[in-house]
């Protein structure tokens, strides 16, 4: 679990309402992941094995900062994460997405808090 993981364990609702808001603008200013577009879509990063609020099943969304930022292209086209699957998007892309999101919220401690 990353630093701002447990600090949002420990938020209240309303903390983690405004973590939620400030990680979600942060990622929104990042260039794509992948291909290093400027404009991007947020992606939620769904990992069964990891517990709530940041794992989702079926039908449930995690908390906003399990977001990365992807291109449309890397979103929703054919080369995509929602077209390939979390594992071959990974391995098509050469990425670990665990660790992407890791740099992501390292960097937004730094940068926001």
């Amino acid at each position: 679990m990353t630093e701002l993981m447990i600090a949002y364990m420990d938020a209240d609702k309303a903390e983690r309402k405004r973590i939620d808001s400030d990680y979600k603008k942060f990622i929104a200013g990042l260039p794509c992941l992948v291909t290093c577009r400027q404009s991007v879509e947020l992606h939620h990063i769904r990992m069964n094995n990891l517990p709530a609020p940041f794992g989702a099943g079926m039908g449930l969304k995690p908390a906003d900062i399990m977001c990365i930022p992807l291109s449309v292209d890397m979103h929703r086209g054919k080369l995509g994460i929602h077209s390939l699957g979390n594992s071959n998007f990974q391995n098509y892309h050469g990425l670990h997405l665990l660790y992407e999101l890791e740099r992501y919220h390292n960097k937004f401690m730094e940068e926001k808090w």
